[in-house]
Formats: structure tokens, sequence, C-alpha cells
């Protein structure tokens, strides 16, 4: 999936015109039942603009400054591979503000359970994410993982768990 995945990067000019071409090439190549979820987020630095597209994704979270959801990058398709022709459309493309916060991360971190069997979901990460909004991304990114342990605790998620945190600065730095 990665090759492919860089290779339709290398040639193709939208997020969703790149899942479009590797959910055609996964149908063909993937076993029966196997699919692969992915949001794809192209992120212009100077202009402040994030363009992305999800295919069966969990949402990423944009947040502002004083920690309320801008809003969720929504999956609008279903997982790549699943359907050869599946539409895949670039989601609208979000002008970021000083001081957002944007969050993408895997199931891993959604599906982690607590004990007594309760996921901590989409609005849990949100939650930890919130608390954490005057840190740095790395901070952030710290603390969601710690906030995970600290809900199962330190049992650690079931599942493989990746997220990226972005911190959008000032014209200041």
């Amino acid at each position: 999936t990665r090759a492919y995945l860089r290779a339709y990067l290398a040639t193709l000019p939208g997020v969703g015109d790149v899942l479009r071409s590797l959910n055609r090439t996964l149908a063909a190549e993937l076993e029966t039942g196997r699919f692969v979820t992915m949001m794809l987020a192209g992120l212009d630095a100077r202009a402040r603009t994030l363009a992305f597209a999800n295919a069966g994704h969990p949402p990423g979270l944009v947040l502002g400054p004083a920690g309320h959801l801008r809003t969720r990058l929504e999956s609008s398709a279903p997982p790549l591979g699943a359907f050869p022709e599946l539409g895949v459309d670039d989601g609208p493309s979000l002008a970021l503000r000083p001081g957002d916060v944007v969050v993408l991360m895997t199931d891993g971190v959604i599906e982690s359970r607590a004990p007594d069997g309760g996921l901590l979901g989409v609005e849990g990460a949100e939650r930890i994410v919130r608390a954490h909004r005057g840190e740095s991304a790395q901070g952030i990114l710290d603390g969601l993982v710690a906030g995970v342990r600290e809900f199962t605790r330190g049992e650690g998620p079931a599942d493989d768990m990746a997220a990226v945190v972005c911190r959008v600065g000032t014209d200041e730095g």
C-alpha cells in the first residue's frame, strides 16, 4: 500500500485523486475481505490550509485555540480496496487559524478499552487533546498517549496506535 501511495502522490494532484487511484489498485490486488482505511491530508503551511480525503478511517480533529471543536475530518467513503469504483472526494479545504490544533489518529487510539469494557472513542480522545491544547504538538501527542494508558489502566491500546499532531503557529513564530 505504501509503495503504491508514494507513486500516486508523485503523479496525481489532489488527495481524492490519489485515494481513488489507490483504491482501484488495491481492489485488484487485495484478497477478498481485505481492505485499508486511510486518511490522506495535504497541509499547505504557507497558506495555512488543510486538504483531506478520508476512506473509512477514524475522523481527524481540528480544535481552535480555546479548545472548541472546529471540525471533524469525517470519512466520506468506505475503506480502500472494498469496491473497485469507489468515489473518494476531497473534503472541503479547511482554512487553519493561529493556535488551531490538528490531530489525526488511528483506530488504536479510539478503540482503546477501559477495564470495564468502555471505549475511549473520538470524544474521549478529543477530551484528552483539549486538556493538553496549551502544550506543544509533542506535548499534546505525549498527553494523548498518556491519556490512553490512564484510560486503559496501564494496559495500553489493544491495537497499534499512531497519531499526528500539528499546531498552527503565528506569523511571529
